[in-house]
This record gives structure tokens, sequence and C-alpha cells, in this order.
């Protein structure tokens, strides 16, 4: 398979992966994911249409949970890998026949520019500030100079302080950590590995959070 390393590395872990970790490998166990719908499939249409323009026929989800977003771009020959911290993700993307590898992106199990593209939906948010630049760096290191990226994730609205919450709500035992920032913050963020080509606010509510996508070409 394309870009895919024979022997996935062992991945480091901290106590935010450990409990992110856990956290997926019981919602991959209790199968909670479902299909995608509304603004998510539109994203990605738009994102698939780049693509196809453009001739790139592989793409990088970073964060893939069980894979569901693989159809969206299969369908469209454009080969697909997934990776995500769950053995269960990756065991379930399987039984779809969808390749999700088991990994973290500060240490993918892929060889360096080997992708077309990269799509990262919801991942980010869980990597705190200091550790956004590496986890960037890998994932561009990863994907072919020039590449589109899209990347999407939960972020705080303007005029709110940056958000801290750990959810400890959803799955009764289970923790995961939200580092919500500001549209400036991860806009700065992002930046540092390309420019920024199309950015979207969506989702806002009266929490103070906001979902946040940009998409942009590596340098």
């Amino acid at each position: 398979m394309i870009g895919v390393d024979a022997e996935i590395p062992t991945t480091g872990h901290d106590l935010v992966l450990d409990d992110l970790q856990s956290y997926y490998e019981e919602e991959a166990r209790q199968g909670v994911r479902t299909l995608l719908r509304g603004q998510r499939s539109l994203i990605r249409e738009r994102f698939v249409e780049t693509l196809r323009t453009e001739g790139r026929s592989s793409v990088l989800d970073f964060g893939a949970g069980p894979g569901l977003d693989a159809q969206g771009f299969m369908e469209h020959g454009i080969d697909y890998v997934g990776i995500d911290l769950a053995h269960g993700n990756a065991r379930r993307a399987a039984d779809a026949g969808v390749l999700v590898l088991h990994g973290a992106i500060h240490q993918l199990p892929v060889r360096p520019s080997s992708f077309d593209a990269g799509w990262s939906m919801s991942t980010l948010m869980h990597v705190p500030e200091v550790q956004v630049p590496l986890a960037l760096e890998e994932m561009a290191a990863a994907l072919r100079s020039g590449s589109p990226v899209q990347i999407g994730l939960w972020g705080a609205q303007s005029g709110h302080s940056p958000i801290e919450h750990v959810d400890d709500t959803q799955l009764p035992g289970e923790r995961r950590l939200f580092c919500l920032r500001t549209l400036a913050t991860n806009r700065s963020l992002v930046s540092s590995v390309g420019a920024i080509e199309s950015e979207d606010v969506w989702n806002v509510g009266e929490d103070g959070w906001e979902y946040q996508t940009f998409e942009l070409r590596l340098t």
C-alpha cells in the first residue's frame, strides 16, 4: 500500500495520549461512531473536488477514527489511509474494507512525502498548544510538497478566552482533553506549515465553542 511502513513504530505516550487512547478504544468497543452528515460532508466534498481537479490520488487522514470519511474519498478513486490512536478503530475500519493504522500524529507509521493530500477532522483540538507545531511538522512531513491539507477542529469563539475542558461525561470512566483555541491562534499555528487558502467557522454555540476549518497549501 502506498506510503505505509512495513513495521509500525512504537508510539511514545504521555498522560494526554493515554487518556485519549483509552477513550477511543472504549468508543470503538461500543461502536459509538455513526455515518457523517451535514457540514462535515460538504467540507469533504469540496476538498475531494480540489483533489480531483489537481489529479491527486491519495490522502492521509490524521485521527481517522474508524475511517468514516474513507468512502467519500474512495468512491472518487482516491486512495485512503487513516491513522488513529485506537487499535479498536483500526479493526472496525478493516471490517469495513478501510485501511486505518494504529499510530499517533507525532510519530506516524508512514514514509515521508508519500501522500498527495492530508485530512484531519477533530484531532488537533486534543493536542496542547505547545505540542501543535511538532504535530503539524510531522503531518506535513508525510505529505508531498505543495499538498493541500484540510484541518477542522473545535475552538473558542472570538471574544472568549482559550478553553481547556476535560470531557469525562460522554463515556463513564473515560476522559479526553479539549484545548479550544481562538480562530486567530489556530490560524497562526496551521499557517506555520503552509498558506491558508480558505477558512470557515460553523456550529457556533452559546457555550463559547465553534468549529473552525482551514484549507491550506503546504510550502
